[in-house]
């Protein structure tokens, strides 16, 4: 058979492979470590989404996002701790989901998200009383790797009583992390802010206006990763605490 009647199958396969990479690069659940899928899918009508549950320990550890209230078809979990995993939504359509928790008897709440655009996010799920709050925030950041010597760190602020807002400090009180110099308020997120990885740090959670220290956390950030860094519990109760996740 003549090389020339070849040619246009051994292109529609190529075609067809390369169809079927791209698609799967799109629609499946990434780890946020291979940032380059993050990037390759900017302006393609892709926005991803993850979930962390800043919900008191005592209540629930896990929080179900389903499609359905009435037949739970699970979307994603959030956890109490800020995973790298993200997980694809259209940028042009809103959603309605629906929370459930193994440990919550009979308790459902709803979880509207609205159009995201072509965008990375994380959802926090802050729990005050019997309000469900989520708090978004775009990870614009993830789309730029830190620079050499450098990690991305944030700040995720879910403790509720006392002054409810706090400055995280770094290495020295009164120096805080953040170069706005405004507090973070209880169920707010904070932008991911750059710090050198050439040495440990030391973290500190401060009162506005006072030299107040209320707790304190050792980081050992790595060169080009991610960290969150929520304040959990309850200061009254005495089990408030700092945790890093690494992403």
């Amino acid at each position: 058979m003549k090389l020339h009647i070849l040619w246009p199958f051994a292109f529609g396969l190529l075609l067809l492979v390369s169809m079927n990479s791209c698609t799967k690069t799109i629609t499946n659940t990434v780890d946020s470590t291979t940032v380059d899928t993050l990037r390759d899918t900017v302006g393609s009508r892709q926005a991803w989404i993850r979930f962390v549950s800043m919900f008191p320990d005592s209540l629930a550890t896990t929080v179900i996002i389903s499609k359905n209230l009435t037949t739970p078809s699970v979307f994603a979990y959030a956890v109490n701790s800020v995973s790298g995993s993200y997980f694809p939504l259209r940028s042009d359509t809103s959603y309605l989901f629906y929370l459930s928790s193994p440990t919550i008897p009979g308790w459902s709440d709803s979880l509207a998200i609205p159009i995201l655009g072509n965008t990375v996010n994380t959802l926090a799920l802050f729990r005050f009383g019997d309000q469900t709050q989520p708090q978004r925030s775009i990870d614009s950041e993830k789309l730029t790797p830190p620079p050499l010597g450098y990690s991305y760190v944030r700040f995720i602020n879910g403790i509720s009583d006392g002054t409810a807002d706090f400055y995280l400090d770094l290495d020295t009180v009164g120096n805080p992390l953040f170069s706005s110099m405004v507090p973070i308020q209880d169920g707010q997120i904070s932008p991911y802010v750059l710090v050198k990885t050439d040495r440990s740090h030391t973290l500190y959670l401060r009162t506005p206006g006072t030299t107040d220290v209320l707790l304190t956390q050792l980081g050992n950030f790595e060169n080009g990763s991610y960290y969150s860094v929520r304040a959990i519990g309850l200061l009254s109760e005495n089990n408030a605490r700092l945790v890093i996740d690494q992403e």
